[in-house]
């Protein structure tokens, strides 16, 4: 029984020991990742504070989190990740980067393009484009809008606003030229001979006859009222009502 026994620890003992051996040799083992550049371009990742080239046509072994690192940058510029196994796709996996590679560049052409049309017609200056963007326009077959005057284009922004500025400035003349005349024809208006009567003048030019006609539209406007607060079913003039005050018990 103690030998079984004895044997029993050593099986669980050995277990225990190599699990921990794995386990130490795991953690010291980095995940890699094989980065393959199929295009023409020369690429430089940087990871850690350290630049690296990969050059084109060539495959690089990094660590797993540079290697996704490198990828984000020049994933859309056609770099590419190998697995375990892809040798034998080696050539389809190249085409994409191909693709996206041709992708990028078109992209970068026409942007700058259309970027200087804009400016072109809004009269901007030309953005000068840089040695890639011609590079790749040449590779492409492509051309760029060469450079250009301010002032060219009838129907520029810039042509309107200079138009619409000098006729500004023809009517601020025109109204800076009509105010000295404008000033001279008010001197020449004649005053008004009629001047309204003092309050004092009014009253003495109001004779006895006029004094008596105002009565009599007062007496008028009397009548007027008292016809209109006439009952019309009963021909019969309203009573006014006469408010009482009700007197307290004693």
């Amino acid at each position: 029984m103690q030998g079984e026994k004895y044997t029993k620890n050593n099986i669980i003992a050995v277990h225990c020991e190599m699990s921990h051996i794995l386990n130490e040799q795991q953690k010291g083992i980095k995940m890699s990742i094989v980065l393959f550049n199929p295009t023409n371009e020369f690429f430089r990742g940087n990871w850690a504070g350290r630049s690296f080239p990969i050059p084109p046509d060539k495959k690089i072994k990094v660590d797993d989190s540079c290697g996704k690192h490198v990828l984000n940058e020049y994933g859309p510029r056609g770099l590419c990740a190998l697995d375990y196994g892809d040798q034998d796709k080696i050539e389809e996996i190249a085409r994409d980067g191909l693709e996206r590679n041709v992708a990028f560049k078109k992209k970068q052409v026409s942007d700058h393009n259309q970027k200087n049309a804009e400016r072109k017609a809004i009269g901007l200056p030309h953005l000068v484009s840089s040695s890639k963007i011609r590079e790749y326009a040449k590779e492409l077959s492509v051309k760029l809008i060469e450079p250009y005057n301010i002032d060219e284009g009838d129907h520029s922004l810039m042509t309107q606003n200079k138009d619409l500025q000098a006729r500004i400035e023809s009517m601020e003349k025109l109204l800076k030229s009509l105010i000295p005349v404008g000033a001279e024809v008010i001197k020449e208006v004649p005053e008004p001979e009629w001047v309204a009567p003092a309050p004092a003048e009014v009253e003495s030019i109001v004779s006895p006859e006029s004094t008596e006609e105002i009565k009599e539209i007062f007496s008028e406007t009397e009548r007027e009222e008292a016809f209109f607060d006439t009952d019309l079913t009963s021909n019969k003039p309203t009573a006014k009502k006469k408010h009482k005050k009700k007197k307290g018990r004693k």
